[in-house]
């Protein structure tokens, strides 16, 4: 009769517990870093989204953020068929440690002042948004060069 032995299955469970319980550790780390860089993107998309409502109403657009949230809101030379002020919570688990001032983004779509929005993840998992004078948005895992 063909089949396995009980010390030959008790072996490969014994393989298949210990190969997970190897690759849990790494797992929670990807899965963690993955949260964190979403809550980044979405702080990046913000700033991005504030850019261009900037540039297409010919308005100055300012990204206020707290540790919590994220609000856009028109600031200057606002028209009535413009886009509605926001504002969100950060995503689950994540914490931002935002530049002292807003952000705004003017008509042609220069930001002031430029900045740095840091993204803390709960287990300390850290990425970084930052903001060029002219505009550009970039997300980076640590620090940006």
């Amino acid at each position: 009769m063909a089949g396995y032995t009980v010390i030959e299955l008790v072996t490969i469970l014994a393989i298949i517990a210990i190969t997970a319980l190897a690759i849990s550790p790494v797992i929670g780390a990807s899965l963690s870093d993955s949260k964190a860089r979403g809550a980044a993107e979405q702080v990046a998309g913000a700033l991005r989204l504030a850019r261009a409502n900037a540039i297409a109403t010919a308005a100055t657009y300012r990204v206020t953020l707290s540790p919590g949230t994220i609000a856009i809101a028109c600031a200057n030379d606002c028209p009535a068929s413009r886009p509605p002020d926001t504002t969100e919570p950060v995503a689950t688990g994540a914490t931002l440690i935002p530049p002292d001032n807003p952000i705004n983004f003017s008509p042609k779509g220069a930001a002031s002042p430029a900045g740095t929005v840091t993204v803390r993840y709960q287990d300390a998992t850290v990425w970084i948004v930052t903001v060029t004078p002219n505009g550009r948005v970039r997300t980076c895992k640590s620090s940006c060069r």
